[in-house]
């Protein structure tokens, strides 16, 4: 069983051109704080990374949970459909557009004072 200790802040934003579907946890605290950017495995989404980016959090982080390309907010209707058409491609795609997203999100904290 996870012990998570404190006060959390857990904001959710839409980051970067795609307005990318993200949760941010941290503990308050003045000054900037070292990222983790979380991501989910297959077929998760980012509500399912809640214990470990509350861990995270603990250790200081702040940790960014982000929703895969056709997974959690972002899922798409022909989710299965996809993969049992062409799962090597669809996969391929996901992975590659995701690594993509996680890009934009980086340029967005680059730009921000309270990340590093």
């Amino acid at each position: 069983m996870a012990v998570i200790k404190g006060t959390y802040t857990i904001e959710k934003h839409f980051v970067g051109k795609d307005k990318i579907p993200t949760l941010w946890f941290y503990h308050e605290a003045k000054g900037a704080k070292p990222v983790v950017i979380a991501i989910h495995g297959w077929t998760g989404n980012k509500e399912g990374m809640l214990t470990n980016c509350l861990r995270m959090a603990d250790a200081g982080f702040c940790t960014i949970s982000v929703d895969a390309r056709m997974h959690g907010d972002r899922l798409d209707p022909e989710f299965w459909g996809k993969f049992a058409e062409n799962f090597p491609k669809t996969f391929f795609t996901i992975v590659v557009e995701t690594a993509k997203d996680i890009s934009q999100i980086v340029d967005f904290l680059e730009m921000r004072e309270d990340s590093s």
